[in-house]
């Protein structure tokens, strides 16, 4: 069956949520982020991406179909500034009553470390990256990027941070360099930036 990239329609939020934290369920990083274990990882990161994406802007989710089906997905900022404050305040209250306080207090927090470290000339910042498992070994998420690169005018830089060492190599493979690192709850994370030329 083919697969079709393109700008999320807003639809199947619920969906698209749990195609993110079944990718991300084994993700370190994300785990600690939501304070999930083992057994729950997939429920609170489940809840945690369908709020999230009920306050992000579709015009900045990129979604891989395989017919009907999410198969993989990027969420992406343009330029690397904090959200809206409506936003902020909304996603905080809706995190609030759904995980407690400690949950969106430390996304909050690690945000405005990442906000310091990111390059502040970055015209993308690629939040998330998800290939749900049936599908990995595809190829999917090279399209995507390439999908991604091709909504921002170039030249421009990209930014993107990783807490899974595996992922470093491999953004390095796709021209990414290494610009930073920063612990945050025991997990290192690395920051890496690309520049996208008129000519790429």
């Amino acid at each position: 069956m083919s697969v079709e990239i393109r700008i999320w329609d807003g639809e199947r939020r619920w969906a698209l949520a749990q195609m993110f934290a079944r990718a991300f369920a084994h993700d370190q990083a994300m785990v600690s982020l939501v304070n999930a274990n083992e057994d729950n990882a997939v429920e609170r990161l489940t809840t945690w991406f369908d709020l999230t994406l009920n306050a992000w802007p579709p015009s900045q989710v990129l979604v891989v179909y395989e017919g009907e089906e999410f198969v993989a997905g990027t969420i992406f900022s343009l330029g690397n500034h904090a959200p809206p404050l409506r936003f902020l305040l909304r996603w905080f209250w809706q995190q609030w009553r759904a995980f407690g306080f400690n949950v969106p207090l430390h996304m909050v927090q690690h945000e405005r470390k990442r906000f310091k470290i990111y390059p502040h000339t970055s015209a993308l910042v690629i939040e998330f990256v998800a290939v749900d498992q049936r599908a990995r070994g595809k190829g999917l998420a090279g399209r995507l990027f390439d999908a991604v690169y091709g909504l921002v005018e170039r030249p421009a830089n990209v930014a993107l941070e990783t807490g899974n060492p595996q992922n470093v190599v491999i953004y390095q493979h796709m021209g990414y360099q290494v610009v930073a690192r920063y612990e945050d709850d025991g997990v290192e994370y690395v920051v890496m930036t690309k520049s996208l030329s008129e000519e790429t």
